[in-house]
């Protein structure tokens, strides 16, 4: 869970706030900039993924592939293979629904991580305040790393990878490592913005006798 709603923090190129200018080193500034009249033209997306969990207790990664739509206000994953699961994040709750199982997981969405949730296609100054962002290697393409800057996002996070789309102001590669040397890298593919998606084409779609839990609240 955690990872998911992380990833919904920087699932688009964003634009540079004035006061965190001057912690950038220009060559990056300079791209960045450029890609921010891209991304701010994004209302909506969708694109597939697929997702490898690195574990050393696993000798091969975990795979599972899917899809995934947003707007400025809504995200939906929907995972394919292995399991099929849909999971769809507002500013309220993040809804996860084993399909086959027809259970449906409600977690709250609350604190920063929930303000920052709320949006999909963040700005990079939200980012920033939460986040050091540095160029990874020459900045012939373009490469973030993100390192937490508060020590409560630290426990969870270590740091993230991003390779970003500079032509559409998209994420292509995402990688996060956290603490314990776990990794979990997303590659995206067959991106669609502006497409006009919908409020039903974001719908969870439970069927009408799921059984609703709410873990955080039995784990109180």
């Amino acid at each position: 869970m955690r990872t998911a709603a992380f990833i919904l923090l920087i699932l688009s190129a964003c634009a540079l706030a004035q006061t965190t200018r001057a912690t950038i080193e220009p060559a990056l500034l300079e791209k960045l900039n450029a890609l921010d009249t891209k991304a701010a033209a994004i209302k909506d997306l969708s694109a597939k993924f697929e997702q490898q969990k690195i574990t050393p207790l696993l000798k091969k990664p975990l795979t599972s592939r899917g899809s995934v739509s947003a707007t400025r206000d809504v995200m939906l994953w929907t995972t394919d293979a292995p399991t099929a699961t849909r999971m769809r994040v507002d500013d309220k709750a993040l809804q996860l629904l084993y399909v086959e199982q027809k259970v449906l997981e409600v977690y709250p969405v609350q604190g920063k991580l929930g303000s920052l949730a709320a949006n999909p296609l963040p700005r990079l100054s939200t980012l920033m305040e939460q986040f050091e962002v540095t160029g990874v290697g020459d900045v012939s393409g373009l490469v973030l790393r993100l390192t937490p800057r508060d020590a409560k996002l630290g426990e969870h996070v270590d740091h993230v990878i991003v390779e970003l789309d500079q032509e559409r102001g998209v994420v292509k590669r995402f990688e996060l490592t956290d603490p314990d040397g776990e990794r979990t890298i997303i590659r995206f593919e067959d991106y669609k913005l502006n497409v006009g998606l919908t409020a039903e084409d974001l719908s969870i779609r439970a069927p009408a006798d799921a059984r609703v839990v709410h873990p955080l609240e039995r784990s109180q």
